[in-house]
């Protein structure tokens, strides 16, 4: 049941998992929007789990860091694993994706630019 009674077609368990996804969908519905209105497009899922542009349809793997400054996705990215740390269970800390989604600590010894900082590896 989610807050107004409804049933989600989830189990009956202490964590309402039909609950959680109703306001992530809201959620991810208001960033889009967002997104839709500052930058002209959002992220999309595609069929295969890959996500892309919403308008160019480019891989957010080819959208590069350009004179430091961060991609589109990587903000629309941490918006949302932000609200993911706040709402759930997930298995790491919000600082682990924020560091995760960083650029390349060192682009010389690392150029296939995996996202890593040394003090991560370590």
């Amino acid at each position: 049941m989610n807050r107004e009674g409804i049933p989600t077609g989830k189990w009956v368990r202490d964590i309402n998992y039909g609950q959680y996804e109703q306001d992530l969908n809201e959620f991810v519905k208001d960033l889009n929007d967002r997104y839709d209105t500052i930058y002209g497009h959002h992220y999309i899922y595609d069929e295969l789990g890959m996500v892309r542009n919403s308008v160019t349809g480019v891989y957010v793997e080819d959208e590069e860091w350009v004179g430091g400054i961060e991609p589109t996705y990587v903000s629309y990215l941490l918006e949302l694993y932000n609200w993911k740390c706040e709402h759930a269970n997930l298995r790491y800390t919000f600082d682990y994706y924020k560091e995760r989604l960083s650029r390349p600590y060192d682009e010389v010894d690392y150029p296939e630019g995996h996202g890593l900082s040394l003090k991560t590896l370590q």
